[in-house]
């Protein structure tokens, strides 16, 4: 009362304990007259922590009470704070057909090729890797690409040929 919490509006589960050697018909009984003085929709199990009766489902009951309380506050919380996105350009990329094989363009793929060394092995391989993840790789194979096509990145061949 010092602190003054209202917890009429919280959920409520009401647990009656120690019902070990009690019969049946007196637990369901003592189960109903605390349903007729209780909240309309409270749950009210009866448990026995000695034989572990009813306790699987007061941590069933708790369990989701407790997530369905977490899922309404997020909504609260997305709710409360507006998200807004832009497309992320770095990361767009583009693959276009020539007279000598396939040109990709796009600001993160082109950096990519820049610091690529074409005669070395390991860094055409990642750069294939870096293209594969990005779908580009996906792109190309959809536009027919055959072995021997050179891929050019970026609007000039400064970067140097990519034999597929």
């Amino acid at each position: 009362a010092a602190y003054k919490i209202d917890l009429s509006s919280r959920p409520e589960v009401v647990v009656i304990t120690k019902i070990e050697g009690l019969d049946k018909d007196i637990v369901d009984d003592l189960v109903s007259q605390l349903k007729a003085c209780a909240k309309k929709h409270t749950k009210i199990i009866a448990i026995s922590s000695q034989s572990g009766e009813g306790l699987k489902q007061l941590l069933s009951e708790t369990t989701k009470i407790v997530d369905k309380k977490s899922k309404i506050e997020k909504i609260r919380e997305t709710d409360a704070i507006p998200t807004i996105t832009l497309p992320d350009s770095d990361k767009h990329w583009s693959v276009e057909k020539t007279e000598g094989g396939y040109r990709v363009t796009g600001k993160t793929i082109e950096r990519f090729a820049a610091k690529t060394d074409f005669d070395n092995f390991a860094g055409v391989d990642r750069l294939r890797d870096i293209m594969r993840k990005n779908g580009i790789m996906h792109e190309l194979e959809r536009a027919k690409i055959k072995p021997g096509d050179q891929v050019i990145f970026g609007d000039k061949r400064e970067y140097g040929p990519l034999e597929y």
